[in-house]
């Protein structure tokens, strides 16, 4: 008689058919006294369990002890990481002692609560806490012997095997002597009886299944290793290794059966003057469990993939581009423009004045940019999309011959003239020479060009190029204190 099946139901919580998925001895996910933290299942849990337990020998006499036992527990999940579960523990034990039969009935009530968290893929992890009111009676409730738990649990679940294994460490504080106001007129038979304990206890299990269809097969190691001053020690403290299976009927129904072996010593010399948990040496039980709330699709689900993880809010998954398409430095514009991204998306727009252009929900990753105008090659470029942003600059070649602009600036006395020549669109600009002269090769078409010189008024002028052609511009400028002029 311990709280939370003594190494039982340590942390969180599994789904209905998932390996380890059967409720434990709390209706609530594990082995048997061994626990799993799996995800929490939606609904209510309900376990009842019926056992028949004997040993022989007890007393090292011609004696036998028969124990018929009990169990009603019921679990409710507040979320998928967190559930509370109440249950009944009774049972009937008749000892057999030559020619004396005792008897006696023993009921505990237990309030339990478990938390779990995931830790990785195929790791999760939990904590169980309870609260175990035993008696020497059955109903009984003794607040003197109010007695606590908590328990730890480790469990992996391998991505490509139908199958679990956990691992349990944890500690009692046990007040359960407390129920019984003169232990010493105790008779042995009742000492076994009652399951009481003058000792805490270290408390360890082991547990491992597997789904084979509908059907589990259970494997566990449990030890309640009595602890404090007088315990008897690790070959006398409750140890057991138990088999079982379950069967699962339906949604959220199954059934399962065990068997469970205690291997530690049954009673001490010393079983007159302390109280020690007892089990018997061979017990078998048979048990119905039923969930109400989950959907039976969830099953295929969990018993392939590990447990769920919380959703994550959606990643951005674009950024933006920016550029220009230039020719010889000069600024191509109304180009055409195509742009395939990372996810097979295409993407237009038009160059403008300046050549520039800017293109938006870009998948990330590496895009092909393709540019086509009248007068210029194909130009294509690779660019990587980031999520910061993103800039190019494309480089097309000119397939119209090019022209030329030639001239003279000059004062109105004649006098050549040193200065700039800036023309756009483009903004190429050249210098004149000492005697005011220059000369610049453009791509035909439209262009103003403006020339400015130190004290001169600055001028504009419209001209046009030709394919192959020369264009002759010969400037003449007045100076800004003149009020009147002209120049050509």
């Amino acid at each position: 008689m311990v709280l939370l099946s003594h190494a039982a139901s340590y942390a969180g919580s599994v789904a209905v058919a998932a390996p380890g998925g059967g409720a434990g001895d709390d209706a609530m996910p594990g082995v048997l006294r061994a626990d799993s933290a799996h995800e929490v299942p939606a609904g209510v849990s309900l376990s009842l369990t019926s056992s028949y337990g004997f040993t022989g020998k007890t007393l090292e006499a011609s004696d036998s002890h028969h124990r018929a036992a009990g169990r009603v527990a019921i679990a409710y999940a507040l979320s998928a990481d967190l559930a509370v579960a109440l249950r009944m523990d009774g049972r009937y034990d008749k000892h057999f002692l030559e020619a004396e039969r005792d008897d006696g009935w023993v009921g505990d009530p237990r309030l339990i609560g478990r938390f779990r968290h995931t830790l990785g893929p195929t790791l999760s992890a939990g904590i169980q806490v309870g609260l175990w009111a035993p008696g020497s009676g059955a109903p009984s409730l003794e607040l003197d012997a109010l007695s606590a738990e908590a328990v730890v649990a480790l469990t992996w679940a391998p991505r490509d095997l139908p199958m679990e294994l956990s691992a349990n460490a944890g500690y009692r504080l046990d007040r359960s002597a407390a129920s019984v106001s003169q232990p010493e007129l105790l008779s042995l038979s009742d000492r076994m009886s009652l399951g009481l304990s003058d000792y805490n206890a270290v408390l360890a299990a082991a547990g491992a299944s597997y789904e084979i269809g509908r059907v589990e097969a259970l494997a566990e190691l449990s030890l309640d290793l009595l602890h404090g001053s007088g315990a008897p020690g690790f070959r006398s403290s409750p140890m057991r290794v138990a088999i079982g299976a379950r069967h699962q009927l339906s949604n959220g129904w199954s059934l399962f059966g065990t068997a469970e072996f205690r291997i530690s010593k049954v009673l001490t010399e010393d079983v007159s003057e302390t109280l020690l948990p007892f089990d018997p040496r061979v017990n078998v039980r048979a048990g119905l469990q039923l969930r109400f709330g989950q959907d039976e699709s969830a099953r295929a689900i969990i018993t392939v993939d590990p447990p769920p993880v919380e959703a994550t809010p959606e990643a951005i998954t674009t950024g933006p581009l920016g550029g220009r398409i230039t020719s010889g430095g000069t600024p191509v514009v109304g180009a055409n423009l195509v742009l395939v991204d990372a996810g097979g998306t295409e993407h237009t727009a038009t160059t403008g004045e300046d050549g520039g252009f800017s293109l938006e929900d870009l998948a990330l990753g590496d895009a092909t940019l393709k540019a086509t105008a009248k007068g210029y090659e194909d130009g294509e470029s690779v660019i990587t999309i980031s999520l910061e942003g993103s800039t190019t600059e494309l480089k097309l070649e000119s397939t119209l011959p090019p022209g030329q602009l030639r001239g003279q600036v000059r004062s109105f006395r004649g006098q050549g003239l040193s200065g700039k020549l800036t023309v756009e669109p483009g903004g190429k600009s050249i210098e004149t020479d000492a005697a005011g002269g220059f000369e610049l090769d453009l791509p035909p078409g439209d262009y103003e060009v403006t020339i400015s010189v130190a004290r001169f008024k600055a001028q504009t002028r419209k001209i046009r190029i030709d394919e192959n052609g020369v264009t002759i511009m010969n400037v003449e400028l007045r100076k800004r204190d003149q009020s009147r002029g002209h120049g050509r």
